[in-house]
C-alpha cells in the first residue's frame, strides 16, 4: 500500500491501428523491413505523469520503431489511504527523434485515468490462535482464535462501508491425528456483525493421549459476500502439541548416566522425574525426586539386562504425569551387572 502502478500502452496512430484486434501484424506484412519505419537508435519516448496536485514523476522508454506498440508499467505512483479515495492522474507522452532515413519525427499525447482501491477481492484470516485441553473431554482440544475480514494484505477498519452488512462464515476442520485424518463431520457457523472488522470463536479438535506425539490441523473459513462471484476464503495451519517427551541418554559409565530431555526436539525448560525400564537390579541415585531436564545421575546395583530405557516424566501440581517420554534401548556397563 505504499506505492500504486499502472499499465500504459503507447502507440502512433498513424502507424499503428489504435484498435489491437483491427491490426495485422506488421511484420507478416512485409511493411517491417522497410527502413522508413526504423527510429535513429537515440529515439526515447518521454513519459511524465502528474496524480492530483502534487505527486508528479516522468520516465523514458526506448522506441526504435514507429509501427510497434509499448507496454510500460508505471510503479511509482501514490497510494490510497482509504476506502473512499480516487485519485485522478494524468500522463503525457512525446516523441522527438528521427527516422532512419533522416525525416524528422514528432508525435504527443495524453490520457487521465484514476487510481482506485480494488475492493472486488477481499480475504479471511485466522490468527490469535490459543490451544487448550478440553477439561469436559479427555480426547479434544479447545481451539480459540478470531476471524478478520483482509483487503490488500491488512484488517480492514472498524465500520467500513464496504462491509457494511453481516458476513457468515462457515469453518471446517481436518487433522493428521492417530495416523488418520478426522475432519469435521458439519461445519461451524460464525457470524462478523455488519460494520465489525472481526470475530473470535473457538472449535473442539482431537486432542492427544499421554506418550503420543503431536498432529497437524488445517482450518478453513468460507464466506459468501454479497456482489462478490467466488467465496471469500481463509486458510490456518496449527500443530496440536502432544503429550510426549524425546529422551537420549548421551553417556553411561559403571556408575553415573547422562541424559537430555526435549519437548518437540528443545531442551524442555523445568523438571522431571526419571526412572529405569527394564533395568531390574539397578537404581537411579535421584530416586522419585524431580531433576534437571538435562544432567547426570547416580547408578547402583546389578542388572542382567541389557535392554534399559529411560523413562522422563513432567508432574503437574496435583502430582500427576501430564507428559512423559521414553529412551531409546541402551546397554548396561558389565560392572553393574
Amino acid at each position: 500500500m505504499e506505492k500504486s502502478s499502472a499499465a500504459v500502452e503507447v502507440f502512433i496512430r498513424e502507424f499503428v491501428n489504435p484498435d489491437p484486434s483491427e491490426e495485422d501484424d506488421v511484420a507478416d506484412t512485409g511493411t517491417g523491413t522497410d527502413g522508413g519505419t526504423r527510429l535513429a537508435t537515440d529515439a526515447e519516448v518521454q513519459l511524465s505523469w502528474k496524480c492530483g496536485d502534487k505527486q508528479k514523476g516522468d520516465t523514458k522508454v526506448e522506441m526504435q520503431r514507429l509501427d510497434k506498440r509499448l507496454n510500460v508499467t508505471l510503479k511509482e505512483l501514490p497510494a490510497l489511504k482509504r476506502i473512499s479515495d480516487s485519485i485522478k492522474c494524468t500522463i503525457e507522452a512525446t516523441l522527438d527523434t528521427t527516422r532512419t532515413d533522416g525525416e524528422r519525427v514528432i508525435a504527443t499525447g495524453s490520457h487521465e485515468f484514476y487510481i482506485e482501491i480494488d475492493v472486488l477481492y477481499p480475504a479471511l484470516q485466522l490468527h490469535d490462535v490459543e490451544i487448550t485441553a478440553n477439561p469436559d473431554a479427555d480426547d479434544e482440544s479447545d481451539v480459540s482464535f478470531k476471524v478478520s475480514l483482509i483487503r490488500q494484505g491488512k484488517v480492514v477498519v472498524q465500520g467500513d462501508p464496504v462491509f457494511d452488512e453481516a458476513v457468515e462464515v462457515a469453518l471446517t476442520w481436518t487433522c493428521n491425528d492417530a495416523q488418520e485424518m478426522s475432519k469435521s463431520l458439519t461445519p461451524t457457523d460464525l457470524t462478523i456483525a455488519a460494520g465489525k472488522a472481526g470475530e473470535t470463536t473457538k472449535l473442539s479438535l482431537p486432542n492427544t493421549a499421554l506418550g503420543k506425539s503431536g498432529y497437524a490441523c488445517m482450518i478453513a473459513a468460507t464466506a459468501e459476500i454479497e456482489g462478490y462471484e467466488h467465496d471469500v476464503e481463509g486458510k490456518k495451519k496449527l500443530w496440536i502439541e502432544g503429550k510426549d517427551l524425546q529422551v537420549a541418554v548421551t553417556s553411561v559409565s559403571r556408575t553415573s548416566l547422562s541424559y537430555v530431555v526435549m519437548k518437540r526436539y528443545q531442551q524442555l525448560s523445568g523438571n522431571v522425574k526419571l526412572s529405569l525400564v527394564n533395568c531390574a537390579g539397578i537404581t537411579i541415585g535421584s530416586g522419585d525426586s524431580l531433576v534437571s531436564s538435562k544432567g547426570s545421575v547416580n547408578l547402583t546395583g546389578t542388572s542382567n539386562s541389557s535392554d534399559c530405557k529411560l523413562k522422563a516424566q513432567v508432574m503437574n501440581s496435583n502430582n500427576e504425569v501430564s507428559r512423559e517420554g521414553e529412551s531409546r534401548i541402551f546397554r548396561v556397563p558389565s560392572t553393574l551387572r
